[in-house]
């Protein structure tokens, strides 16, 4: 980025540059921004990083150019989460996030855990095994974040990554053993376990396809439906086309 950390001036770059509104905010600009934060590792970048995360819906509306930087400042804290003396305040915005009534802030709590994996991956796998409770959206965010390709290859990162996708997969199969449940964040667990198997799956195959198949022979239509979504993703349909049939095969099993 050819712009230098000047709070007003930045901002103005990065809202106009957003590309909000719109369908798709600008990630790869929401990535530049995490990098250049790096280069900032100072009190007075964490502060204004911290107070534009903290945005409010009121103050940064969903789809408006203002929403993308709460949005960029949490892909940045991705970023600072692997500087110990930044973790707690860091994580700590995150997790409020992961939390928030707009879905591009919690999908940026999720990217923001796959950016500290990608630089500090026992911390990731730390803070991923405590979200792995009963907090729906936590779980979602931890599953998300655990499950980036560049980190699957390391075997406790996919051993969680597997193990926050069956907490996700029973909570939303029995919804009401914990408690009343959270409609907005089961819907939401639902729509990330559409995909998110699947990445896993590519990972493993081997081990990925056999929890497919034993997904498949849940008696409910919502895990078979969520099988299916899986096994229809390109990344699993086109390199693995015979294993892919074998599983469909038994969701139409009694």
């Amino acid at each position: 980025m050819a712009i230098g950390w000047e709070e007003a001036a930045l901002q103005d770059f990065l809202e106009r540059n957003s590309a909000l509104p719109g369908p798709r905010a600008n990630l790869e600009l929401a990535h530049a921004f995490a990098q250049f934060a790096s280069t900032q590792p100072t009190a007075a970048a964490d502060t204004m990083l911290l107070a534009w995360a903290g945005r409010s819906a009121e103050e940064a509306p969903f789809g408006g150019r203002g929403e993308f930087i709460p949005f960029v400042a949490v892909f940045a804290l991705g970023v600072r989460v692997a500087d110990p003396g930044a973790r707690d305040r860091c994580l700590a915005a995150i997790s409020m996030a992961a939390h928030d009534t707009r879905w591009r802030l919690r999908e940026a709590a999720a990217i923001a855990l796959q950016i500290l994996g990608e630089r500090d991956s026992t911390t990731l796998r730390h803070l991923a095994a405590k979200w792995v409770g009963n907090d729906p959206w936590h779980l979602r965010a931890a599953m998300v974040g655990l499950s980036h390709p560049p980190l699957l290859t390391e075997p406790a990162t996919l051993a969680l990554a597997w193990s926050a996708t069956d907490r996700a997969m029973a909570l939303v199969r029995a919804p009401g053993n914990d408690g009343p449940p959270d409609v907005a964040a089961l819907r939401s667990l639902s729509q990330a376990l559409a995909f998110v198997p699947s990445v896993l799956v590519a990972a493993a195959p081997d081990e990925g396809f056999r929890r497919l198949a034993r997904w498949a022979d849940y008696p409910d239509i919502a895990s078979k439906k969520l099988v299916m979504a899986n096994l229809r993703k390109a990344r699993l349909a086109k390199k693995y086309p015979e294993a892919c049939t074998d599983v469909a095969e038994r969701l139409s099993n009694e």
